[in-house]
């Protein structure tokens, strides 16, 4: 299989301010089987070009988010969506292509290779230099040795690991003060509240990156979801609670701040319930 196959490249509502107690603006989520054609636009709309940094996409979201956040005077709830699309889109591609040579070497000749069609094909050549020579014969190796050949290859086999997330991030405010908070598989992660709506967007926009984060690893390192979760343990504040959902009942448990005390008692409700002692669990149940 010559190497010149991989290196050619083809030609809920708005927020309203103080009209009301809290609204949320959801991050869409966005469907990783879209179209490779969708990435440009959503550069575009950004305002980065191709293959921009993490940093260079986190600015230039910043810059428009303040311009087109509906609680400015020249705000729209169209576009605000339209640029969340796209640094979800533009952010994801961005942390696949960041991956390191090392990170590659750890996952298999499949995973890499479902990656690698992931992302745009002119980004390839980059991407394949930082991998050492011995893991590239492997790789044709492997190719050459797929009885299934190489035509309309399914690009999003891992779909069931990573394409299925409810997560959903939200900014939300209450009285001229704002805070983000994320909802993903059954924890909740909240910041502080603050009165700076620049302040709240960057968290928003680091919290994604965050989450997606995640995402990635669950995806191409086949982490469990409380190994995944771990990258939440940076410099940024955080408060955590998990929701589990036990038949009818959810347990909630306390807000922490610590990642691993959420998710230590999370555990523990679980095994309490399985030992049918989860009535004198002393947390607090809800209605589902």
């Amino acid at each position: 299989m010559p190497l010149a196959l991989f290196l050619e490249a083809p030609k809920k509502r708005r927020l309203v301010g103080k009209q009301s107690p809290a609204v949320c603006l959801q991050q869409p989520v966005s469907d990783p089987s879209a179209d490779d054609e969708s990435y440009a636009p959503a550069c575009k709309m950004l305002g980065v070009a191709l293959g921009a940094s993490a940093d260079q996409v986190r600015n230039a979201y910043l810059k428009k988010a303040l311009v087109f956040h509906p609680d400015k005077e020249t705000g729209s709830v169209q576009k605000f969506q339209q640029l969340l699309q796209a640094l979800d889109l533009v952010a994801g591609r961005t942390l696949d292509r960041r991956g390191s040579a090392t990170n590659d070497m750890k996952c298999s000749e499949e995973v890499f290779w479902w990656r690698l069609l992931e992302l745009p094909s002119e980004t390839w050549p980059e991407r394949l230099k930082a991998v050492p020579r011995g893991y590239l014969e492997s790789l044709l190796r492997w190719l050459a040795e797929r009885k299934d050949g190489l035509s309309d290859p399914d690009r999003h086999v891992y779909k069931d690991v990573w394409g299925t997330s409810t997560a959903k991030t939200g900014l939300f405010e209450k009285n001229g003060e704002y805070w983000v908070q994320l909802q993903w598989s059954l924890l909740i992660c909240m910041m502080p509240m603050t009165k700076s709506l620049e302040q709240a967007l960057r968290w928003h926009c680091d919290v994604c990156l965050l989450r997606m984060q995640a995402q990635r690893e669950m995806k191409v390192s086949r982490l469990p979801f409380e190994e995944a979760v771990k990258v939440f343990n940076c410099n940024i504040v955080l408060k955590f609670q998990s929701n589990l959902l036990l038949k009818v009942r959810v347990v909630r448990t306390p807000f922490t701040l610590d990642l691993e005390t959420a998710l230590e008692t999370r555990r523990a409700a679980l095994e309490a319930y399985k030992t049918q002692s989860l009535a004198k669990w002393p947390l607090k149940l809800s209605r589902n």
